[in-house]
Order: C-alpha cells, then structure tokens, then sequence
C-alpha cells in the first residue's frame, strides 16, 4: 500500500474523510477501498493459491469390488472382495514445471496489482487537481466580479456627475454579466468534478469532499531525462510482459515433456472367505501413443510464447511513446508556471491596479480598463491550470514509470 508523505497521521473512516483531510490521506483511502484495487489484490490472491495445486500430487485412486462365484464343491455361492489403491506420480519434472508455471502467472499477477495501484493513485490526484482547480477558479470569478461590481459604482457615480458617457455603465454591466456567466458554468463544472474525484476514491457519487486546495509539487531535476531508460525498465506492465515470456518459455518444455510417460504405483488385496488373503504391489507406466495431440500441444506452447514476445514489443514501443510525451507535457506545465509567476501574473496585475487608478482619477478609458480586467482574470486562471496540469502531468508519469519518476526530484 502507498507510503506517505504526510506528516501526520488522519484516520479516515469507509464513508466520511475529514474536512482537513489532504491528498495524501485522499491516496490512503483510495488503497483501502478502490473496487478496482482490491479486485487486482484478489486476482492476486488467487494467482498465488494456484502454485501449491500445481505442485500437488493427484488425488490416489481407491477402488473396491465383491465377487460373487459359484462353488461346485461347497455346493453354494462364495464371495470375495478386492480393494485396490493407486498413486499417479508424473514423470521427468512434469510436476516442477506446473508449479513453475503457477509461480510465474503469481509474478505476473503481483506486477498487475502494482499497476492497478499506480493507475488508482494517477486517477485520485487527477482528479484531485481538478476539483482543485475548479474551487480555485470559482474564487478568482468571485473576487474579478466583485472588482467590477466596484468598478460599476465608480462608473454610475461618474456617470451621474457627467463625467462619463453611460456607455461606460453598459460596458461595465456588460463585463459584469460575462463573468457572472463564466462562474455560472464554473460552478456547474463543479459537481462532475466532484463526482470523478468520489468515483477514483472508490465512494458514491455525491459523497462529501475535503476542500481541496493544488498542491504545490516539485519540478524534475534536469537529469531526469537520463533516467529515460531506467524508468521505462520500472513500467509494471513491462514487467508483467517479461514474466508472461518465461512463463510461456516453461509452458514450452512442459509442453515437451507431455508426450513422456506418466507413472502409477499401487497395492491390491484380495480376501476370500475362509481362505487366506493376498495382496499384490502393482507398477504402471503410461501409454502417450496420441503423438498428434502432444505435437499440437507443442505448437500451441511456441505460439503462446511468441504472442507473449509480440505484445511485450508492443507494449515497450507504446510506453516510450507515452513516456516521452509525459515527459515533455511536465517539462510544458513546468515552464507554464514560470512563465506565469514570475512574469505574466505580475505584469498583469501592475497593469490593471495602474489603469484602475487612472480611472478612479478619471485620467484613463473605460476600455483599457476592462481590457487589463480582462487579462488579469486570464492570467490568474491559466496560472491555475499550470498547476493542475502539472500535477496531473506528474501523477501520469509516476503510472507510467512505476513511481521511479518521483524519485528523480
């Protein structure tokens, strides 16, 4: 389960989170209760509990029978019965090579519930970002559109003195209707929001939710892109293709080895009525005379082993594809958050605080007004969606390098 960062420790209950509760606390509940986690741990499960069958011995065979026959001398019926058991015992390591098998499909299986984890925790924190981004989004709209609500006052008290034309008040009623119109939909985008975040955290929805707040992660370090190789090494799902390759390489010689004979060792005894009892030992040996179907077995083994190969290939070509553009979309959002900290946010809002006092002094237009309004709400937002691309960008690659990538700080 996932170890976390969080300095303390929030107890979360199965249906209620705390109201305080951060993301890392949201990433515990997701291990305890996402469906799609405890599904990948019971298949798990049942992957390793496969390795003692396969190592097991078949059931013996016990077998009992009462003969009935004629005695001329004794002028009447006689009986005797027999009781047989019997032992099948593989031959030539048929039996190792089945607990092989089993061992390597639990590898396989282990591999898929790592996966399983990565892609839950890669959904929670998407998600997560997203209703983050929504709330923070939400308050930007709220302050802008109470700045134009002060800016409408100052306008009609202009307005009234003469100062102003009364196109000023109709642009500012204007303004004041599009950003009620972008919180409105702000505020509707908030329930799916919260319903994707309820659904990756395995809870109904309309569950209640922490308020969430972006968290602040740190950029790569700029070697990371050396650990290209080693992080595509880390993929679980690569993994699990290499080890359903040497579970079909074992399935190869098992296949081999079925057209090899099968031995039986048994006991026998025979009890007649008033006579003594015998008893035999017996010894067996299996007859494999089907050759075709041991050759069919043999080519459907090579032809298991080579689509294991095939999809492994693919699935490597797949994953630096993605790797890469994971890799570049971090790199992206990273420069995004510079670009609009260090410079676009603040030359914004020294734009706009500038043309609002030269308003209120009636020094400046109206328009330029709005327009540094305008620019200021776009660059706040974006800055936002910086941040939540990066966290979201972040969580992908994690999935996809097996959690190496935040390693790589």
């Amino acid at each position: 389960m996932p170890r976390s960062s969080a300095s303390r420790s929030v107890r979360i209950d199965e249906t209620e989170i705390p109201s305080d509760a951060t993301l890392d606390d949201l990433l515990r509940y997701a291990a305890e209760h996402s469906p799609r986690l405890r599904a990948a741990f019971e298949a798990w499960r049942a992957a390793v509990e496969r390795t003692p069958q396969a190592r097991a011995l078949p059931d013996p065979q016990l077998s009992y029978g009462y003969f009935v026959e004629r005695s001329v001398e004794r002028m009447g019926m006689m009986g005797r019965q027999r009781i047989s058991i019997t032992q099948m015992l593989p031959g030539f390591g048929k039996r190792g090579l089945r607990a092989d098998m089993a061992e390597r499909g639990g590898e396989v299986a282990e591999e898929r519930l790592e996966a399983a984890r990565l892609a839950v925790f890669s959904r929670v924190k998407s998600a997560y970002a997203e209703y983050a981004y929504v709330q923070e989004a939400i308050e930007v709209l709220r302050e802008v559109r109470e700045l134009v609500r002060q800016f409408e006052a100052v306008a009609m008290a202009r307005y009234r003195a003469g100062e102003v034309g009364s196109a000023d008040v109709l642009r500012v009623e204007m303004e004041g209707e599009r950003i009620g119109d972008q919180l409105r939909t702000m505020q509707a985008r908030r329930a799916p929001a919260a319903a994707a975040l309820n659904a990756a955290l395995g809870r109904p929805d309309g569950a209640p939710l922490p308020t969430p707040r972006l968290p602040e992660l740190p950029v790569l370090d700029e070697a990371a892109e050396k650990e290209f190789e080693r992080w595509l090494a880390a993929n679980p799902e690569l993994r699990a293709g290499e080890r359903e390759i040497a579970r079909a390489e074992i399935g190869i010689e098992l296949a081999r080895r079925q057209s090899w004979p099968d031995f039986m060792v048994g006991a026998d005894v025979l009890e007649r009525r008033g006579e003594d009892t015998e008893g035999m030992l017996m010894v067996g040996i299996s007859l494999p005379i089907w050759r075709n179907n041991y050759a069919a077995a043999r080519r459907e083994a090579l032809a298991n082993r080579n689509a294991a190969v095939a999809r492994r290939e693919s699935l490597e070509r797949d994953l630096e594809s993605d790797l890469r553009m994971a890799l570049f979309r971090v790199r992206d959002a990273e420069r995004k958050i510079r670009l609009y900290r260090q410079s676009l946010q603040p030359l914004a809002r020294q734009s706009y605080d500038s043309l609002a006092g030269a308003y209120r002094a009636a020094e400046s237009d109206f328009v330029d007004l709005i327009e540094a309004q305008r620019t200021l709400l776009d660059v706040e937002l974006s800055g936002r969606r910086a941040v939540a691309d990066h966290v979201q960008r972040l969580a992908e690659l994690e999935r996809l390098t097996g959690g190496a990538a935040n390693r790589v700080k």
